[in-house]
């Protein structure tokens, strides 16, 4: 198993941060592009090398997001509408991740058929937004991390629509 861990901002305009692994390594670096529309996410490994970018679609009624990875695979994610809690669908060409726990607490599993592939949690007492990535299977490692940055956003959205 390994685990990654973000800290984000407090105060930001734009999400920029590092993902590290349990030696408190870089392994990742995350850039949110500044829009007035839309919302684009690119995540790169610590040398510069593209892992994957994330594109909000434009003109849905609700959160639909496409991630593509730098070998070509792709995934789509997106929230369903419930009345009491959230709930996203997954979709790659090879697979459908299920996602088992609770969204607004961000602290949910996430399920490739029957195998449990990773677990995702928030870290309550900390400054700023504090994200741990369990990855029990290092396939799903880049899917794991997509999937966090966009519940983050959409919870994020939802809290600024709110305010």
């Amino acid at each position: 198993m390994r685990q990654l861990y973000i800290r984000q901002k407090v105060f930001k305009l734009r999400d920029s941060y590092p993902v590290l692994d349990q030696t408190g390594s870089a392994v990742y670096q995350v850039e949110e592009d500044f829009k007035f529309f839309g919302h684009t996410v690119h995540v790169n490994h610590t040398d510069g090398t593209r892992s994957f970018v994330i594109d909000k679609e434009l003109f849905t009624f609700l959160p639909f997001y496409r991630v593509e990875f730098s070998d070509g695979r792709s995934m789509t994610i997106k929230q369903h509408f419930t009345f009491f809690k959230k709930e996203f669908e997954i979709h790659s060409e090879s697979h459908s991740l299920s996602v088992q726990g609770d969204f607004f607490d961000l602290n949910f599993d996430v399920c490739n058929g029957e195998e449990r592939v990773g677990h995702i949690q928030r870290e309550w007492l900390s400054w700023g937004d504090t994200f741990v990535i369990s990855v029990f299977n290092q396939a799903f490692e880049e899917e794991l991390l997509a999937l966090l940055i966009v519940v983050d956003r959409v919870l994020d959205d939802q809290q600024r629509s709110n305010n």
